[in-house]
């Protein structure tokens, strides 16, 4: 991780999902996806529920962070997504996976690929999932 910070690994890329946060609970008929990346920027993304894809190309939206002042700036690897939730069955699980596509990662991150080693010579696809639990409020 640090190497990748520092740029020794130019080609690689490593993601994570901060919202919904893994196990947390959505309760609005909107899922609200925020994601980051470190390293190789990705072409694009693509978002799936459950498996199964629900926007391919996405380019996320740059986050806005407001600081003290209250000047605000975008952080362009801070990146969101919304999706509506309404007809889906409510008080069950979820997964939300995002994937960074046009990069790949040397390191299994992710449960999806736990069966592999832990670094890869040839990379993996590089993607984060989450769980969540969906019961809107009425």
């Amino acid at each position: 991780m640090i190497e990748l910070y520092r740029g020794d690994t130019p080609g690689a890329t490593v993601m994570a999902i901060s919202n919904p946060i893994n196990g947390g609970w959505v309760a609005s008929d909107r899922l609200n996806v925020t994601w980051t990346y470190i390293g190789k920027a990705p072409s694009s993304y693509t978002i799936l529920l459950d498996g199964k894809v629900v926007a391919k190309d996405v380019q996320g939206i740059p986050y806005r962070v407001y600081d003290s002042n209250p000047n605000e700036y975008m952080n362009t690897t801070l990146l969101s997504y919304s999706s509506n939730l309404s007809g889906l069955p409510i008080r069950q699980y979820y997964t939300v996976t995002v994937i960074a596509n046009g990069a790949k990662s040397y390191f299994n991150l992710t449960a999806a690929y736990s069966e592999l080693v832990n670094q890869s010579i040839t990379g993996i696809p590089c993607e984060s999932t989450v769980s969540f639990f969906y019961n809107p409020i009425s």
